[in-house]
């Protein structure tokens, strides 16, 4: 909890000095719904990196606000002391809010907050031993640019800390945690 409010007291901070600093300008595909590829990686404490390939959604109703869905599909494979292989296929969707304190005519740095719930399954030595629900929450700062050639496709890069926890309150054995850095990177064609 305490990693969790450290967070989300810097992404407050991030948006208070951001805020004078906001330009006039119209910013690049106001109104207008983007559809692209999304991919995230995650570095955690208690399993090898998780890497998820996915669809995005993304919709800026005004120069500073907006929103994002996503569906992810990601794969590990973990080799264990004694001798167990391990594997897991993950799919989780994730819904985000952004907020930009500071729009260009081809650019804008956000801070948001995305939420999801996501379901794994657990292989052990090629057979399915276990499964695992959980939910995620993830601040995060963001930055998305446009050539202005190009106005219509929108390339993103997110740094955030997500956190992760069981949904369904059983006692798996193969409980994912997630929790840790998340890096994400996308591209938006905007209609």
């Amino acid at each position: 909890m305490k990693k969790m409010t450290k967070a989300l007291a810097t992404a407050g901070l991030a948006v208070l000095l951001g805020a004078g600093s906001a330009t006039a300008a119209e910013g690049p595909n106001v109104g207008k719904v983007g559809i692209g590829p999304q991919v995230i990686n995650m570095w955690t404490d208690y399993a090898d990196p998780f890497s998820g390939a996915g669809f995005s959604v993304r919709w800026w109703a005004t120069n500073e606000f907006g929103v994002e869905g996503n569906v992810y599909y990601g794969t590990t494979d973990e080799e264990i002391p004694w001798g167990a292989d391990l594997s897991s296929d993950t799919i989780l969707g994730t819904i985000k809010l952004m907020y930009a304190p500071v729009v260009n005519e081809n650019s804008r740095f956000y801070v948001g907050l995305e939420g999801g719930l996501g379901s794994s399954s657990w292989d052990e030595n090629g057979s399915e031993v276990d499964s695992d629900d959980f939910y995620l929450i993830q601040p995060l700062i963001g930055t998305e640019f446009n050539f202005s050639e190009f106005t219509e496709v929108g390339f993103n890069f997110e740094v955030g800390y997500s956190f992760t926890g069981e949904d369904d309150g059983d006692d798996s054995d193969y409980e994912y945690d997630l929790s840790g850095v998340a890096v994400g990177i996308g591209a938006h064609y905007y209609f």
